[in-house]
């Protein structure tokens, strides 16, 4: 068991790229028809927020929604690495996207 866990630690080093700022690292989402999931820093330490877990499920989204037209105001997704993070009624989900984790409306079903 202890050997197990030792090369798991080996293979996650050795995969990410060590980021001496980077507070929380997170796997990006799964894309359909790619096998591997890399690792990377979702939080270089600029996040605020202190952890939390808010109830919901994160929403399925098999597509990308379509792209609107630009707006006089831009809105840019909030990039997230937990759910502390977001709004009451948002969570932190992977977003495949955008490649990254953002804020999400929760699913409350």
């Amino acid at each position: 068991m202890l050997r197990t866990v030792i090369v798991a630690v080996m293979v996650f080093v050795m995969v990410v790229e060590a980021n001496p700022g980077c507070r929380s690292y997170c796997r990006k989402p799964k894309v359909e028809g790619v096998p591997d999931r890399a690792i990377y820093c979702c939080d270089p330490g600029t996040g605020v927020g202190k952890y939390a877990e808010h109830d919901g499920k994160c929403p399925h989204r098999p597509v990308c929604p379509p792209v609107r037209a630009q707006t006089f105001i831009p809105i840019t997704p909030q990039v997230c690495s937990h759910d502390g993070q977001c709004r009451r009624n948002e969570k932190c989900c992977p977003d495949a996207c955008l490649e990254h984790h953002t804020c999400l409306l929760a699913d409350r079903k």
